[in-house]
């Protein structure tokens, strides 16, 4: 799996293009800013856009959403509980445990409430069965800059009351106990 990270904005949101190999499909996750940058990568790796996915929606992550998709014809996808917040239209819903195919891989989401009513993270995982080896690859909602020392995330409180229970189901998941 090719993973290209872009960071863009005053935030320093992180965005994401993953496909398996040049020439092949791929995936945007939150393009935030600056869509140029984005179109440019897929362009010289000659990728198919399959679609743009959204973790939530906030502008940092979803700000160059729409040019992505009008210019490459591409659905766009978010959970179900952000995408009335979106204002544009939102060709896919999400919700948790659905799964989205890139050539053959399985991306699976997770709905993580808490930053937003619809947040989500999404999952990849690579099992090699003879070596053993087990790597994860999460692409969540957030930008490196704003994760210092006791920062919480907006909705912080709502994440522990509401969501309890699901989120010790998706911790435990994840960390494949």
């Amino acid at each position: 799996m090719k993973i290209k990270r872009l960071v863009g904005g005053s935030l320093e949101s992180n965005g994401y293009i993953i496909s398996r190999a040049r020439g092949g499909s791929c995936y945007v996750i939150d393009p935030g800013y600056e869509p140029k940058r984005f179109i440019t990568y897929i362009e010289e790796e000659e990728l198919r856009v399959l679609g743009v996915i959204l973790t939530h929606h906030h502008h940092d992550h979803v700000g160059g959403a729409e040019k992505l998709r009008d210019y490459f014809s591409c659905p766009v996808m978010m959970h179900e509980q952000d995408a009335f917040v979106y204002r544009q239209p939102v060709d896919r819903l999400l919700a948790d445990s659905d799964e989205i195919d890139l050539d053959g891989e399985t991306l699976r989401v997770y709905h993580t409430p808490g930053h937003t009513r619809g947040s989500i993270c999404i999952l990849y995982s690579v099992r090699k069965e003879q070596g053993g080896i087990h790597r994860r690859y999460d692409f969540r909602y957030g930008s490196g800059k704003n994760r210092s020392a006791g920062w919480q995330p907006a909705g912080y409180d709502s994440l522990l009351q509401g969501c309890h229970q699901q989120m010790v189901e998706c911790v435990y998941d994840l960390s494949g106990a």
